[in-house]
């Protein structure tokens, strides 16, 4: 069974050639191993010298990581994202165009081909960005043809009781988590008229539908609208403590009254209490500056979505129960996605947080779920004619006898068990009995697949660096 070893710091598990001259070691390969090279492409290489890594950067590179044995780069995520990280991906079928557009990406697939050198993608199958079309095409309502991308709800708890979202168990710590359900209104309205009036004495807002905008006075009030995307537009003052603001208005989660530009101090934001938090068209709405949670506009239906992390900006993918999940519209518009890259050349792909898709980490779910995606990547990866067989290797952080059923789904995963092993012998001086802790993990995994390609690392960008870990000791190399 060949192994793969992926790893954030370099590590060889092939025959190294001992180079006394400066720079890498040309590695010769005992063929039965290879290694791949994570690489945060906005870190690793700048092309342009704008200070953000990018893909002709990292084509410049493939002499160097070619010369250091790499056989695969696995890119961290590459697309479109509302974080700096790239976990929060906005766009599955384009590419983050500080990076390069796909004419530089075509590029570097081809150059790394000739050096023989695989790419792989980064893939995040949990969950995409609370700002990505289809969650905010979904949050327009049953209607939409989006609608089911995602776990939404108005109430969770009892919709995940009574079974109606197939992704969360309904027992145990599986079940509802009230930390991990954040609220985003619908935006079904669309852009609407509206003129809110303020009044700071009795701390109530009204709002009422104009056909104009027509605003009065002076727009020196020091208290301000907060909506949509982080916009903030100061109310008119007409010199009484009533305050007025006729604006096109669209927000995808609510509203906020903030009595500073500048600051976020308590007293100085105002919303909804933690009981009642919808106005109603020209109703004057209790501003709350103790809760001072979102206030969801007239018109609009506050649903709640599911978010693992306990991150507002994730909003975890619906695939529905995972013995059909291939027919869910959220699976079939990921292949579609994936299909893009293969077709393009792309040769692997990593998938990101498996065991929390569905939300039963020793579940079967998981696993099933993983061999329905593997077998269509797969497939376009053949019809594509490509040679053997596509490669996929799952982060599933847990330890290996909870990860080695996954290989029922996928053809690797990664060995987190190794790391933690290694590191902790080499910093107690101990190995004596590291060979038969490795052979427990590779036994363990061939009972759920016999050809399973074990992924031993270092560690990653979610870990302490290795020579942190090791005390910057070389003598512990």
């Amino acid at each position: 069974m060949a192994a793969l070893l992926i790893a954030g710091a370099l590590l060889s598990c092939n025959k190294v050639n001992p180079d006394p001259q400066p720079g890498p070691a040309p590695v010769e390969s005992d063929g039965d191993g290879n290694l791949a090279y994570q690489i945060l492409v906005y870190s690793f290489c700048d092309s342009n010298g704008d200070g953000i890594g990018d893909f002709n950067g990292i084509a410049s590179k493939l002499d160097y990581l070619h010369d250091m044995g790499v056989t695969a780069l696995w890119l961290s995520p590459v697309h479109p994202a509302s974080s700096y990280h790239g976990y929060d991906v906005i766009d599955y079928e384009a590419l983050n165009s500080e990076y390069g557009s796909e004419s530089d990406f075509k590029n570097l697939l081809s150059k790394a081909k000739a050096k023989g050198i695989s790419i792989y993608l980064d893939f995040v199958l949990n969950h995409s960005s609370r700002d990505c079309q289809w969650f905010k095409e979904a949050l327009k309502g049953p209607d939409s043809p989006y609608f089911e991308y995602y776990s939404l709800s108005l109430d969770p708890q009892k919709d995940i009781a009574e079974g109606r979202i197939p992704m969360i168990s309904r027992e145990g710590s599986n079940g509802y988590v009230a930390s991990q359900w954040f609220t985003a209104s619908s935006t079904s309205a669309g852009k609407q008229r509206v003129k809110f009036t303020l009044d700071w004495d009795s701390k109530t807002l009204l709002a009422e539908q104009v056909s104009e905008i027509v605003n009065e006075g002076e727009q020196n009030s020091g208290k301000y609208l907060y909506y949509g995307n982080a916009e903030m537009a100061e109310f008119y003052s007409t010199g009484s403590s009533v305050y007025t603001l006729s604006l096109d208005f669209e927000s995808s989660w609510g509203l906020l009254v903030r009595s500073s530009s500048t600051s976020w101090d308590a007293g100085t934001k105002w919303g909804a209490s933690s009981s009642a938090g919808a106005m109603a068209w020209g109703k004057p709405f209790s501003l709350n500056s103790t809760d001072a949670k979102d206030i969801l506009p007239p018109g609009t239906v506050a649903y709640k979505y599911h978010s693992h992390f306990e991150t507002a900006s994730f909003a975890d993918l619906n695939y529905g129960p995972a013995s059909t999940c291939e027919q869910s519209p959220a699976f079939q518009a990921v292949a579609a996605a994936a299909d893009k890259w293969i077709n393009m050349g792309v040769d692997g792909l990593r998938l990101d947080a498996v065991k929390h898709i569905y939300h039963s980490a020793t579940s079967d779910e998981n696993p099933t779920f993983l061999k329905k995606y593997y077998d269509h990547c797969n497939a376009t990866y053949k019809a594509r004619g490509g040679e053997g067989e596509f490669f996929m290797v799952c982060e599933a952080w847990d330890s290996y006898t909870v990860t080695a059923k996954y290989y029922a789904g996928t053809p690797s995963c990664f060995n987190f068990n190794f790391w933690d092993l290694l590191s902790n012998r080499i910093n107690n001086g101990k190995g004596n009995d590291f060979a038969a802790e490795c052979v427990k993990v590779r036994q363990e995994n061939a009972k759920y697949r016999k050809d399973f390609i074990d992924a031993p690392k270092l560690s990653n960008h979610d870990q302490d660096r290795t020579g942190e870990v090791l005390g910057k000791d070389l003598a512990k190399k």
